[in-house]
């Protein structure tokens, strides 16, 4: 595996989620920078090769946060019908 900018190694990261990774990176962002981690947006951009399938993973990841809300719903209604 080779390296990128800033020496950290390249390819692809296991085991943790963007939901994972977003508070770790805003806080080494947030000391870096000195800065409040809520002052700043973060966009993830993603290569293959020379392919950028960024849109296509912010529609799943949209997808995944649209569906999550669906079954929270769903749970509640549910718990709502049990308690009547």
């Amino acid at each position: 595996m080779g390296r990128g900018r800033a020496g950290l190694a390249r390819g692809r990261h296991r085991g943790q989620s963007h939901a994972d990774l977003e508070p770790e990176v805003r806080d080494l962002i947030a000391g870096l920078e000195d800065r409040d981690p809520d002052d700043f947006e973060i966009a993830w951009h993603y290569r293959q090769g020379e392919r950028d399938p960024s849109p296509v993973v912010d529609e799943l990841r949209q997808r995944e946060a649209t569906a999550a809300e669906a079954v929270l719903s769903r749970d509640r209604a549910r718990l709502e019908a049990i308690r009547q």
